[in-house]
């Protein structure tokens, strides 16, 4: 099944918005005896009243040019007020609000579909427009450019919808022959051939100019970035998270995020002033259900066999699965390697989460 264009995205999160109300509602009452729901505020009710906050000077006023002159420490304060998330200097909304009463004291749930998800995926999209690709081109690109920086014809075709032949040689021609990606064999049969997008234009316009998947790297370290791209076109049940930038917004927009940056997964270089601490270092994607956005997947890729690595790459995420309601790590085993699963499940705590 290919995957659905920008608009096809939208329409499915709308259509979850109701089910996953119903589902907060019946959590909500099991939690709470005696809830009361007293009124459900959509994203545009809070928008609303956010403009009009905005726009208050300017009301009755007819030499008004309309522009807003609140300063950041306003708008800092209406959204502690309302109790909203403010970073990277805006305020951020829900994709609606509930406001419930319980024994007579008011309380309300922030629901939020992963709307930023699909605004930044969008975005990414519509910036490719002037390439010349179709929507569909132009969606699988993005999906190759965060997650894994190569491909096979194979998955391009699963991705599409399209059947391998004219169609998709035509594709892969182009972006070779335009300098976008570069056609790589792997051995002397010429089975398998991967293309590596690499086009640092590409990459800018997405936003992700320094992204390491435009470097190049060795045959083995493609065939794993491959693996990982068929994990993520595999599973649609999840939004997929690889970019750093990305998993850093996915949870400062959690509204009942008390972690420091030094709780995030992180490796630091030097010492003093000279020290650089760089968060998300594995590059490996993380999936928010779609759903359920309290469930999160976390993707590792098995690449030895003594779980060495697996076990650091825990202990860097130890308080981020901590702060997580429910987690699962899904490994991803090349055939050489999975005599050691039963290695990588005895490394990973029972307790907290499951593999």
């Amino acid at each position: 099944m290919p995957f659905g264009s920008c608009r096809e995205r939208k329409v499915e999160h709308d259509s979850n918005l109701y089910a996953t109300y119903r589902q907060e509602e019946v959590r909500l009452r099991e939690e709470h005896g005696g809830l009361e729901i007293r009124r459900v505020f959509l994203e545009q009710d809070l928008k609303r009243e956010y403009q009009e906050f905005l726009q208050e000077h300017n009301r009755g006023r007819a030499e008004s040019d309309g522009r807003p002159d609140r300063d950041e420490r306003e708008i800092r304060e209406w959204a502690r007020e309302h109790d909203l998330p403010y970073f990277d200097e805006q305020v951020h909304f829900p994709d609606y609000r509930i406001e419930y009463e319980v024994d007579g004291r008011e309380h309300h749930q922030d629901v939020e579909l992963f709307t930023e998800h699909y605004r930044v995926t969008e975005a990414r999209v519509n910036a490719l427009s002037g390439f010349g690709f179709t929507e569909r081109q132009r969606e699988f690109l993005v999906t190759v450019m965060v997650h894994s920086g190569c491909f096979l014809e194979r998955q391009y075709c699963a991705f599409t919808g399209t059947v391998r032949g004219q169609n998709s040689r035509e594709f892969m021609a182009r972006l070779v022959t335009q300098g976008f990606a570069r056609a790589i064999e792997p051995g002397l049969v010429r089975r398998g051939r991967l293309y590596h997008v690499h086009h640092k234009p590409l990459y800018e316009a997405i936003g992700q100019a320094d992204n390491r998947n435009r470097r190049s790297r060795t045959i083995g370290r493609m065939v794993e970035r491959v693996m990982i791209l068929d994990a993520v076109l595999g599973d649609r049940r999840h939004w997929w998270l690889s970019p750093a930038d990305d998993k850093w917004r996915f949870f400062c927009l959690k509204r009942d995020n008390y972690l420091r940056p030094e709780d995030y997964p992180h490796i630091a270089f030097g010492s003093g002033r000279q020290r650089t601490v760089r968060c998300f270092p594995d590059k490996l994607p993380i999936g928010v259900e779609k759903d359920r956005t309290d469930h999160l997947v976390f993707l590792y890729l098995v690449n030895r066999r003594i779980p060495v690595d697996f076990c650091q790459f825990l202990i860097r995420h130890l308080d981020l699965l901590r702060f997580v309601r429910t987690w699962t790590v899904r490994l991803l085993v090349p055939r050489r390697f999975r005599k050691a699963v039963s290695l990588y499940k005895a490394a990973l705590p029972r307790s907290s989460g499951c593999l």
